[in-house]
């Protein structure tokens, strides 16, 4: 029992370097696990699970899943077996966006665990179910699953990860208008990062605070911190994606100050870099404001142009949200029809088990009849043998009153015996003899 839980948290040591590993890197440590614990009881069902996670590195997501279903089969109802197969297949689901099927594989694995999160899977675990509700706008949910993997976070001192999540319950909280909450976590993430010198993150979170700022109607404050975001992200090289998202704020920030000419030059300057790394997301973004100045200039070729790119864009994404809503239907289609294959073998093998089982019945039920004729014998046998004993012993007890009353006749008949001969000589003493009898006899004649 020790060894299987040595090879559980062995295996989630390793899978914790799972992001930060390159592929070579991962599979040199997987096979080194392997060596390392080959003859260990249950070591086929992690096997099979690191398998998945090389393909799962490899970004070759049905073999992955096709992997973590094998898993699944070899974990003899082991609690943390069937925690890790289940958080494995809806993480797959969440990297394939099918958000229904990742929920209902990870509240699976969250009603296995219950309440017990102390490891760096069940942080992730947390971290990403709150992710999956904020998506679906389950915004309370959100903030329950953000807070427990905050708890989680806090109770191991991992600092990255705590502000992590103050950040996201900051950004759920706004969502639900909540304000004051919405503030506390943010500055509170702030500070946190600050404190750790988290410098890669400060763009993040100054672009957050903004955003809050922005959303309560404070303009001026928003734009500072806009802007604190966007030097800070080009201070330390951020993605080129993350300076036009602060350059988009910045602009959207200016024109609610009715700065429309600031916002202008920032917003077409986003359009531009947006072009440039063709990312229509951000694009679409920075557009919408802008056909809102052009109008509002009277700039109306402008403004239709924009519009037009605008629409286009937006048929874009929506075309590539459908492409990928099909690619999430092949996926789960292959998923279900893996299950479906796994059901059939699994009934088939039901049918076999439960045939075997009436045949051990039917023999159980032979050996039970056979057992109660023996013992029945057995017991007849005994009773036989018992009362058999039984008159043994009293034919014993008679012949031996018999032998005792018969040596009392005799030592009675010898008594008597003696008696009658002691007699018979007083007798004989006291009388003349027959000769002198006779003699006297002979003369009275």
């Amino acid at each position: 029992m020790i060894a299987q839980k040595n090879l559980y948290y062995n295996y989630l040591a390793l899978t914790d370097s799972f992001k930060t590993f390159t592929k070579e890197k991962f599979n040199s440590q997987a096979q080194e696990f392997i060596l390392n614990h080959k003859n260990q009881e249950g070591f086929d069902f992690y096997k099979t699970l690191l398998s998945g996670d090389i393909k799962l590195k490899q970004e070759n997501l049905k073999e992955a899943i096709g992997l973590y279903l094998e898993a699944a089969k070899k974990d003899n109802n082991d609690a943390e077996k069937e925690y890790l197969v289940n958080y494995k297949i809806g993480s797959i689901h969440l990297l394939n966006e099918n958000l229904t099927l990742a929920a209902t594989y990870y509240n699976k694995a969250l009603l296995v665990k219950q309440n017990a999160f102390t490891t760096r899977l069940d942080f992730m675990l947390l971290f990403e179910t709150g992710l999956i509700n904020s998506y679906l706008d389950n915004n309370n949910k959100s903030i329950e699953f953000y807070l427990r993997a905050l708890n989680v976070a806090k109770e191991n001192k991992w600092p990255i990860k705590e502000a992590a999540m103050m950040n996201n319950l900051g950004l759920a909280y706004l969502k639900t208008d909540n304000a004051n909450e919405a503030r506390k976590y943010l500055f509170n993430c702030l500070t946190k990062r600050l404190q750790i010198k988290d410098t890669l993150n400060y763009g993040q979170i100054f672009n957050n605070i903004g955003t809050y700022y922005l959303t309560i109607g404070e303009y001026e404050s928003a734009l500072l911190y806009f802007k604190k975001g966007l030097s800070n992200r080009q201070t330390y090289k951020a993605p080129v994606a993350g300076l036009i998202e602060s350059k988009v704020n910045i602009g959207k920030a200016y024109l609610k100050l009715n700065k429309q000419k600031e916002a202008l030059l920032t917003l077409n300057q986003a359009v531009t870099e947006a072009v440039q790394i063709n990312h229509i997301e951000l694009e679409r973004r920075a557009l919408e404001p802008l056909i809102s100045i052009y109008e509002n200039e009277k700039a109306y070729e402008k403004a239709y142009r924009f519009q037009k790119r605008y629409y286009f864009i937006k048929d874009s994404l929506y075309g590539l949200e459908k492409v990928q809503e099909i690619k999430s239907l092949s996926f789960q289609y292959d998923f279900n029809k893996r299950l479906q294959q796994d059901s059939l073998k699994y009934v088939e093998q039901n049918l076999l088990n439960k045939k075997q089982i009436e045949i051990q019945k039917e023999r159980n039920k032979t050996l039970y009849v056979f057992v109660i004729v023996v013992v029945v014998a057995l017991l007849v046998c005994a009773f036989f043998i018992n009362k058999l004993n039984k008159s043994n012993k009293e034919k014993v007890k008679a012949h031996d009153l018999i032998s005792e009353q018969k040596e009392e006749l005799l030592q009675k008949q010898k008594e008597i015996t003696s008696s009658i001969q002691y007699a018979k000589r007083i007798q004989e003493a006291l009388l003349p003899n027959q000769r002198y009898i006779k003699k006297h006899l002979d003369k009275n004649s």
